[in-house]
């Protein structure tokens, strides 16, 4: 039992080196995903580097955004008042 658990995470480390370390990794998926997916990752308003990113691009998640205290289970133990 012991040696099969050890054994694996041996080889499983030995084989995530293959790919170099796990900083340059995270760098090169974040770089692609700010060239070619940026549509997915659009930061806060409050973020320093939203300036970056044009009004249409904001637009898509700010306009159309819910209150996270209007979801589950929040808004089932604490509902928000309506609006009259």
């Amino acid at each position: 039992g012991v040696p099969i658990v050890i054994g694996s995470l041996i080889l499983g480390n030995v084989a995530d080196m293959a790919y170099g370390n796990k900083l340059n990794r995270v760098v090169n998926e974040a770089e692609y995903i700010m060239e070619y997916e940026r549509g997915r990752f659009v930061p806060p308003k409050q973020a320093s580097f939203s300036k970056f990113y044009t009004e249409d691009e904001r637009s898509v998640y700010y306009e159309n955004s819910t209150p996270v205290g209007d979801l589950f289970p929040n808004a089932a133990i604490f509902p928000r008042p309506k609006s009259s």
